[in-house]
């Protein structure tokens, strides 16, 4: 089966502090999508969130291009059906993810990655197939300034 998408209309999120409740049912998988250009899944970097073992949440940085490469990731102990703080900032070539307030994963993408791609910069979710049920509530999104380095090379 196919994965199931949902994309966000803004299209131009650069830097910014991403706040949801989540829910993941047991086997469950979704995918947090961002900096994709035209809104098309194979470009951007992205988080992985995935419920394979009992209690077990693994939570994976990636870059679309190579979705198969597994970039950075980590379990944190929280169990399947269970609502939890997600948080994603993304600041600069900087990506950190946040579970119940907690930093599980940080990566620091290449220069050669997307990470600075900013045209039609949107976000997408993901959910994996037709048996994972990936639920969201209080979606909140903060855009955070540019970097020092940004404004300057800017200029």
């Amino acid at each position: 089966p196919k994965p199931y998408y949902g994309y966000s209309e803004r299209t131009n999120f650069e830097n910014f502090h991403l706040r949801m409740k989540a829910q993941l049912n047991p086997g469950g998988g979704g995918r947090i999508t961002f900096r994709s250009k035209d809104n098309q899944i194979a470009t951007g970097l992205g988080v992985a969130l995935e419920h394979m073992n009992a209690g077990e949440l693994t939570v994976s940085a990636f870059n679309a291009k190579s979705a198969k490469k597994v970039i950075a990731s980590k379990q944190a102990k929280i169990g399947p059906d269970h609502w939890f703080d997600l948080e994603i900032i993304a600041n600069g070539q900087a990506c950190e993810v946040k579970l119940d307030g907690v930093s599980v994963c940080v990566h620091t993408y290449a220069k050669e990655e997307p990470a600075k791609d900013r045209a039609n910069v949107g976000l997408a979710v993901q959910v994996a197939d037709a048996l994972s049920v990936f639920s969201l509530s209080k979606i909140e999104i903060k855009e955070l300034p540019a970097e020092p380095s940004e404004k300057k090379q800017g200029n």
